[in-house]
């Protein structure tokens, strides 16, 4: 799994804590690296992936963003996925790698109408995490740092009044409003 963030970066937002938080820190950043992933509905590091998809449609959408590399495209009724299977690279292009969009030169990925008949083999994903994403994750960790000792404080009450604290385990909302960005939208 992609760690979003480093500890030395989280250590310069919070102005250089204390060593003995060091494991701490790098704890946290793991989970919420993990939390941005499963919120996201995605991973982000770098990998190779096979997808399967539906026959029927004019574009796939590969769902590991960035896209770096297609390896190749079968269409197989019979899911064996053998070489007389493959889709000439010729015959599709990858319109968007940001997006993860793949066009059929033909117009309509028409072979393959069944259930999962397309397997799509490529590379996607980051090698380390873009700067607005990776700045949202080591704010939400700085947070949970500071607000450590506040685990299950939601109100605190003076004489003159009280406030309302936010779980320190929830994502802030300036760091949900980036994490949205790196969310699928499915239209179906």
């Amino acid at each position: 799994m992609l760690e979003l963030t480093t500890l030395v970066k989280v250590k310069t937002l919070l102005k250089n804590p204390d060593p003995l938080l060091d494991v701490l820190i790098a704890d946290t950043i793991k989970a919420f690296s993990q939390a941005a992933a499963e919120y996201c509905l995605r991973d982000f590091d770098n990998d190779k992936v096979d997808e399967y998809f539906d026959g029927g449609g004019s574009v796939l959408f590969l769902t590991r963003k960035p896209v770096t590399k297609i390896i190749g495209i079968w269409v197989d009724d019979d899911w064996k996925w053998e070489e007389k299977d493959l889709i000439p690279a010729d015959d599709y292009r990858l319109i968007n790698e940001k997006n993860g969009m793949v066009q059929y030169k033909s117009g309509i990925w028409t072979a393959g109408f069944q259930k999962g008949t397309i397997k799509v083999s490529y590379e996607g994903g980051y090698d380390e995490a873009p700067y607005d994403l990776e700045m949202a994750i080591r704010t939400q960790v700085a947070y949970k740092i500071k607000r450590r000792d506040d685990v299950g404080l939601s109100t605190v009450a003076f004489p003159d009044g009280s406030i309302q604290k936010r779980n320190i385990n929830e994502f802030l909302p300036e760091v949900k409003n980036v994490l949205d960005r790196y969310t699928p939208t499915y239209v179906g």
